[in-house]
């Protein structure tokens, strides 16, 4: 794992620590099998899981917002699907505990009784167009307060709001109120020289335990009207009905662009609160350091395969968020691999939605102590060059102690399934066979391996994900997942944990796998 080499003591300490005799002097199977099978001996680089990632917490926190990668949750308020789902502020708790640092609030004017107790003044977050419940921004803004970098999770580093405004005026002079009142000193304010002066927006670290609203500014008269800029495509979100029966007032039933059009104009109260002005990308452009935009999934994939290099160095000076396509009403996730890839710090995720791309983004903000800022590679931060094209093999030897899955006499038939997930070409699925009604110890190819190849051209950005089925009549049922960010791998034959689709830790369930990373020649990598 890339620290000091190991001594024969240590060993022998080691091996002495898991025998039954505490002066042994020989490794038998049974305590091999319990040195493999522990946590020490996990898959993830220990090191990068620590607080700056193995080094100086404060100096890996000390660079711009634009050089990391920053855990971001997509319409933060929902706790099911896009249509119909409740808005609650317990998910914002939920969200901030589990390491998210950007969260989103889509704002609307509220109504008398909308949400209940509201007497027509109080500003609402909820999902425009649907019929999902409506909460309190009042309640919502004093949750973030409360919770933002409280106990349990103790996260001290900062937290953008990603504001989606839809309020009118009177209402955005309310959210005024509301924010600077609730806020206070945690808000941080853009100083008054920032558009003629600032050159790099602070570190994590210059804004521990402040908050940040990133939403549209006021334009100064010399500003181009940024007609389209930031707002999420609501026309593309496909419409619940009759909105009106869970209290949308019929100002809030309008066909997305003619509202947006009203929508441009901001109050400069509200205004003077924005600390990262949204605004219409032009990747041609350098805009000023607290200028950035939002990006949807498909527009993200076309720059991403056309003007890669170009979205690169955009984001070496600019912030990008990137949320996903309107059409998924179920809450599925896109996978932030390519964005991360070209550098993009916010692809915001449903995190009430445990699927293959909500599985990767917990393994990559794993590192730096779960802190939710992440120091992009050196290549994306033009501070060296790109790992070369690698080979990645994974012999997966055998399992352990399965749980059983809904009824307890099933003894499960499992395998072992390996994502490749990445930028480019990089993305592949590749599994094992199934091994019949055995859970506690199930071998593969009688215990010799079945071995699993990858080739991936950019391994900075590739993520590799391991997960656990039951092969079951119809569908096949999740058992358990691991990801880990392709060099974050140690290589040799490793422990795999396994987490639950709730993110629990399955109590002495794991992978044994033996991993190799190998460099591909060029004309290896050639044939890709």
């Amino acid at each position: 794992g890339g620290g000091a080499p190991v001594t024969e003591d240590f060993a022998m300490s080691e091996i002495r620590r898991l025998s039954e005799d505490p002066n042994t002097t020989n490794l038998t199977v049974k305590t091999l099998g319990l040195l493999l099978d522990e946590a020490k001996n996990a898959v993830y680089n220990p090191v990068k899981l620590l607080e700056g990632a193995g080094g100086d917490l404060a100096k890996y926190m000390a660079h711009p917002l634009t050089d990391y990668y920053i855990n971001s949750s997509h319409n933060t308020y929902l706790t099911g699907d896009q249509l119909q789902g409740d808005s609650t502020v317990e998910a914002y708790t939920a969200a901030l505990q589990r390491g998210a640092r950007c969260v989103e609030l889509d704002c609307w004017d509220g109504a008398p009784g909308v949400p209940e107790g509201n007497d027509g003044s109080e500003p609402i977050i909820t999902h425009g167009h649907t019929l999902c419940t409506k909460i309190l921004f009042r309640d919502v803004i004093r949750t973030i307060k409360n919770t933002a970098f409280a106990p349990p999770a103790n996260n001290p580093y900062p937290v953008i709001l990603s504001i989606e405004m839809h309020c009118t005026l009177k209402f955005q002079q309310k959210m005024f109120r509301i924010v600077d009142g609730e806020l206070g000193e945690m808000l941080y304010r853009l100083p008054d020289d920032a558009d003629a002066t600032m050159e790099d927006l602070p570190s994590p670290e210059e804004l521990k335990h402040k908050i940040l609203l990133k939403g549209k500014r006021v334009h100064k008269p010399d500003e181009p009207d940024d007609d389209d800029d930031d707002e999420e495509e609501v026309e593309s979100t496909p419409r619940a009905g009759n909105t009106s029966q869970r209290g949308l007032q019929p100002a809030m039933s309008f066909t997305g662009k003619s509202k947006k059009k009203e929508g441009h104009d901001i109050d400069p109260d509200w205004s003077s609160l924005i600390s990262l002005a949204a605004v219409k990308a032009n990747l041609e452009k350098t805009g000023k350091p607290f200028e950035m935009s939002s990006f949807a999934e498909g527009k993200t994939k076309k720059i991403c395969e056309t003007q890669n290099g170009q979205f690169i160095r955009y984001n070496m000076r600019q912030l990008s968020r990137i949320y996903p396509f309107g059409g998924r009403i179920d809450s599925s996730n896109l996978d932030p691999c390519p964005a991360w890839g070209a550098g993009a710090q916010l692809v915001a995720l449903n995190f009430q939605t445990d699927d293959t791309p909500m599985r990767v983004n917990r393994g990559m903000f794993l590192q730096n102590a779960g802190f939710g800022y992440v120091l992009k590679p050196p290549p994306l931060l033009a501070k060296g060059q790109p790992t070369p094209p690698m080979k990645l093999t994974v012999l997966v030897y055998s399992c352990q102690r399965l749980p059983k899955l809904g009824n307890a006499r099933d003894v499960v038939d499992p395998y072992v399934k390996v994502e490749v997930l990445g930028a480019g070409k990089d993305k592949a699925t590749k599994q094992t066979s199934m091994v019949q009604d055995n859970g506690f110890n199930p071998a593969f190819n009688d215990g010799k391996g079945e071995a699993l190849e990858f080739d991936i051209l950019m391994p900075d950005a590739a993520h590799v994900c391991i997960s656990v089925w039951d092969q079951d009549v119809g569908s096949d049922d999740f058992i358990g997942v691991h990801s880990v960010p392709l060099l974050n791998i140690r290589p040799g034959i490793r422990h795999v944990p396994l987490d639950d689709a709730h993110e629990a830790r399955l109590h002495m369930a794991g992978v044994l796998c033996k991993f190799t990373i190998k460099e591909l020649t060029p004309a290896e990598a050639k044939m890709i």
